[in-house]
């Protein structure tokens, strides 16, 4: 990690005029500037909890998982729903975590992606479909639909391995 001050930097740095078009003090200002947000479903108001309805087609002993949230200030929270060891419909729901050194989260927040995951080594779990129905929030005895997969075009795939290919 790299900390600089973004006020500051252009008077520090070595810099040739053919890196960029801009000057470096137009760049260096960009540094200060929040990132972008993803783009994702709003959670509505500060949810304890989040889960979804998950079908595996198989067992995978070694795969998770996860939910990848940002919060207002950017933050991103990962949330493990566990190991998809099972093949039948089954509902997976974890708390929200912290945000920022044990911090509360800047609500409101926003689910940017469904991922999976397995150890670095071993063997892979091969190809296979996981199922999934009502991603929900619950605030309280309250709990809210965020998504229920039935509009696909809405959601992408993203492969995460150099092996995999889209079918």
């Amino acid at each position: 990690i790299l900390a600089v001050d973004d006020r500051s930097v252009a008077r520090v740095l070595w810099y040739r005029e053919d890196f960029s078009r801009s000057s470096l003090q137009n760049l260096s200002f960009l540094l200060g500037k929040p990132e972008a947000k993803p783009r994702g479903r709003q959670l509505p108001g500060e949810p304890a909890s989040i889960g979804m309805w998950v079908k595996p087609s198989r067992p995978y002993d070694s795969l998770s998982l996860w939910l990848n949230l940002a919060d207002a200030e950017g933050n991103i929270l990962s949330v493990r729903l566990g190991v998809m060891s099972f093949d039948q419909w089954r509902y997976l729901e974890e708390g929200i975590p912290s945000a920022h050194y044990g911090a509360p989260p800047a609500y409101p927040l926003t689910l940017f992606s469904v991922t999976t995951t397995e150890p670095e080594f071993g063997v892979g779990v091969g190809p296979g479909v996981i199922y999934l129905d009502d991603l929900q929030v619950r605030e309280g005895a309250k709990t809210t639909v965020i998504e229920d997969f039935e509009d696909i075009p809405e959601w992408g795939v993203l492969a995460n391995s150099p092996l995999a290919r889209d079918r």
